[in-house]
């Protein structure tokens, strides 16, 4: 039996995928199948952020089930949730554009507002902003004078929060393992503006949306991942035929991130051939070599093996190796030389351990 990595959605997920993105005819066949097979209660979190999409689903296809009530009931709060979060917004984002500070906004609150039919079918339960290397401490001011406090201080993002309020991840760069000025400035030379309603607002260009929600999606996550599929379709089929697959095999190869985006694009192909471009999938298979899966595996791995090889994107030298004491400072709170070593040691022993029992498991 071969093992199923943790980005790759479970049986019942798929099948929920197909109904979400295949045509009518298999979509609905889909549909039915998953209703029928499924435990509502035992719904993992994952799924059940796809929920509202799924509702609007069953009314194009004209879907009548028994759980039909309950997956309406969360239709109306998604929509209830995101009403109150987009009246956070609208009164938090000004104040960071007139305080001078740009901003793009990332993920789910991004992608509601440009490549999915309305906002509540893409829920989000924090905001994640991207401003100018330069100015995220002007950003970090600005929030804490309205109230926010801060609660997790990353190598790539400061997170704050507020009582009865969306938590904020401040970002400089969108990537945990890429957080020099240069590997996010060229996003911004890129970037669209939402419109008129919220000036000074934007979000990824379409190539660069897709190549972050393929990064993250395939990253380890507490929660069930699976969303990244539809947030990647969307993407995809909303760019149409002017998406710039040159311009994404580019800045995979720049980031050196190729695998997460391989992966991400065959998985894709798979659900859907017309949607990923072969071309692009062929250049970057040409380019995935043994250290873009080695690094791959241990940077979703979140132990000291995963941290180190997050760094080699940002220094070299003994820089890197004070790159990785800063990582665990802000991680774990380990500043001493004796500390750090028996932590590295033990989550790091810890980690092969585990690796074995999965080969065994699986074997």
């Amino acid at each position: 039996m071969t093992p199923r990595s943790r980005y790759l959605p479970t049986p019942d997920q798929h099948l929920l995928l197909e109904a979400l993105i295949r045509p009518d005819d298999e979509a609905a066949i889909a549909a039915r199948a998953w209703l029928d097979r499924i435990v509502f209660d035992d719904v993992d979190l994952g799924t059940r952020r796809l929920l509202p999409l799924f509702h609007l689903r069953m009314r194009e296809l004209s879907i009548d089930h028994a759980l039909d009530g309950r997956i309406r009931g969360i239709y109306r709060r998604a929509w209830y949730v995101d009403q109150r979060h987009g009246r956070m917004l609208a009164l938090l984002l000004p104040k960071l554009v007139a305080g001078g500070v740009p901003v793009i906004l990332l993920k789910g609150a991004g992608l509601g507002l440009t490549v999915y039919p309305n906002t509540t079918l893409r829920p989000y339960d924090d905001v994640d902003l991207l401003v100018p290397h330069a100015r995220i401490e002007a950003a970090r001011d600005i929030l804490l004078a309205d109230g926010f406090a801060l609660h997790g201080d990353f190598a790539h993002s400061i997170g704050l929060r507020k009582a009865d309020h969306l938590d904020i991840d401040l970002h400089h760069s969108p990537y945990r393992d890429a957080v020099n000025r240069d590997h996010a400035a060229p996003l911004w030379t890129r970037a669209r503006p939402i419109g008129r309603a919220m000036d000074g607002v934007s979000v990824l260009g379409p190539e660069d949306q897709l190549h972050h929600t393929l990064r993250h999606g395939l990253r380890r996550n507490a929660v069930s991942p699976v969303r990244w599929v539809v947030d990647a379709v969307h993407q995809l089929r909303a760019a149409g035929d002017a998406f710039d697959w040159d311009l994404l095999v580019a800045e995979t190869m720049r980031l050196d991130m190729v695998e997460s985006s391989l992966r991400g694009l065959a998985y894709l192909q798979s659900l859907d051939e017309r949607i990923v471009d072969r071309r692009a999938l062929a250049r970057l298979t040409a380019a995935r070599g043994l250290g873009s899966r080695f690094h791959f595996h241990l940077e979703n791995n979140q132990g000291p093996f995963a941290n180190w090889a997050a760094t080699r994107r940002n220094t070299r030298g003994f820089d890197r190796v004070r790159l990785l004491l800063d990582r665990y400072s802000r991680q774990w709170g380990i500043t001493a030389p004796l500390p750090f070593i028996r932590h590295a040691v033990v989550r790091g022993f810890d980690w092969l351990i585990w690796r074995r029992l999965k080969r065994r498991r699986s074997a």
